[in-house]
């Protein structure tokens, strides 16, 4: 018996036998698949990538130089106004702190004796600390500070002796922030009778001398609670020095920006 004559394989299509060519097997998968031809990073032509086998192909562009050149200053400006925006926020809530809003003894005040020391402040307040100092810089014992809302109070316990005095005081604002001060103010003496006998008068000349230094001491207290109390309020120098370079800087990377030409090379000098 003859054996049986094999099966050609089975063939699909344009795979059929044409003009007596030798048939090709039956393809798996999809008979062809799209391959996106891939486009170059920049308008200028680069051999070898991304290039179909078109001969007539020619890159195009994906976006327009103007299109590049104004996306760059808008990243610019969106950098620059984010660092100073960084700079401002941190700074804004100096201006928030609360105050003292009145005080007794007032500062610079004249006063005849001083039993307790009242400070009163714009919001209440945390965690008070107030020193009382004689005009040679020496402390002076105070009652414990009590703190009833906005307000706070220290007794003192003994007289004070005619002179100048410093009242320090700091205390915590209700934003969380440390504030400090001084208050200065002078306690006059008892005034001299008329029936003093005439040998006390040498004697008595020697405070009265002590006057201009009494007012110098006054004068330079009253200067430097000044200058503390315009230091805690203002804002840092270097805070306005920083933003204006950041400005300039942000000027100056627009300005290459917008002179850059899109394949990222600067144009040359005529």
């Amino acid at each position: 018996m003859a054996a049986p004559h094999p099966r050609r394989p089975r063939v699909r299509g344009r795979d059929r036998l044409r003009n007596g060519q030798q048939a090709r097997p039956a393809r798996k998968g999809p008979a062809f698949t799209l391959k996106p031809a891939a486009l170059p990073a920049s308008g200028r032509r680069r051999h070898g990538r991304g290039r179909p086998e078109d001969p007539f192909w020619r890159p195009v562009m994906a976006f327009p130089p103007s299109t590049i050149r104004a996306s760059r200053l808008r990243k610019a400006a969106l950098a620059a106004f984010a660092c100073l925006l960084a700079l401002a926020l941190p700074a804004a809530p100096a201006h928030a702190h609360d105050k003292l809003k009145s005080s007794s003894p007032a500062k610079d005040a004249e006063v005849s004796a001083v039993e307790e020391i009242e400070l009163e402040y714009t919001a209440t307040v945390k965690f008070p600390f107030v020193v009382l100092r004689d005009g040679a810089g020496q402390q002076v014992g105070l009652g414990e500070p009590r703190l009833d809302g906005p307000k706070v109070s220290a007794a003192v316990p003994r007289p004070l002796a005619p002179g100048p005095y410093v009242i320090a005081w700091r205390v915590v604002s209700s934003d969380g922030h440390p504030i400090e001060g001084e208050i200065p103010f002078t306690v006059k003496g008892a005034a001299s009778t008329s029936s003093a006998p005439p040998s006390s008068a040498p004697a008595s000349a020697e405070p009265a001398s002590s006057g201009p230094a009494t007012a110098s001491g006054q004068d330079a207290a009253a200067s430097t609670a000044a200058s503390s109390d315009t230091a805690s309020s203002g804002v840092p120098a270097w805070i306005w020095g920083a933003m204006a370079v950041l400005v300039v800087l942000g000027a100056v990377v627009a300005l290459r920006a917008a002179r850059r030409r899109p394949g990222g090379e600067e144009p040359d000098a005529q």
